[in-house]
């Protein structure tokens, strides 16, 4: 994924290069960097940068980006049980109970090698309920 040429962590270096250099708050190099920030899923830099742009721009782009970051900030904060279990959206009931067996034996608390028990205990119990709400045909 890259916005024009440029991978987006070489965008964020460079946008912050310029602003840093230059002691500018431009607007569009902002939401550039707001956009990179995006690729790269840290949403609360991206939603700073679109912040800091809108007090110098108040355009449609700069005020969509505000409002797509929080859309993306609220939508980050809810469990995705797609993700807990490694499966793609469109998994079929096996591949999440395959998916889910392979990963209870590797974090169930009483098999596990780690040290760090309370992390297992945890990672078991979000790969259970990931199982639950996806398997669930109700």
């Amino acid at each position: 994924m890259s916005r024009g040429k440029f991978p987006a962590k070489e965008t964020i270096q460079k946008c912050t290069e310029v602003l840093d250099t230059y002691h500018v708050s431009d607007a569009e190099l902002l939401a550039s960097r707001a956009e990179a920030y995006i690729l790269n899923e840290e949403y609360e830099l991206a939603l700073a940068d679109y912040q800091r742009a809108h007090e110098t721009e108040d355009s449609n782009r700069i005020q969509d980006g505000i409002k797509r970051v929080q859309k993306l900030i609220k939508q980050s904060k809810k469990r995705d049980y797609y993700k807990i279990l490694g499966v793609r959206r469109t998994a079929n009931k096996a591949e999440v109970l395959r998916a889910y067996r392979k990963l209870a034996i590797k974090w169930h608390p009483d098999k596990y090698e780690g040290e760090d028990k309370k992390k297992a205990e945890k990672m078991f119990i979000d790969i259970a309920a990931a199982k639950e709400v996806l398997t669930d045909q109700g």
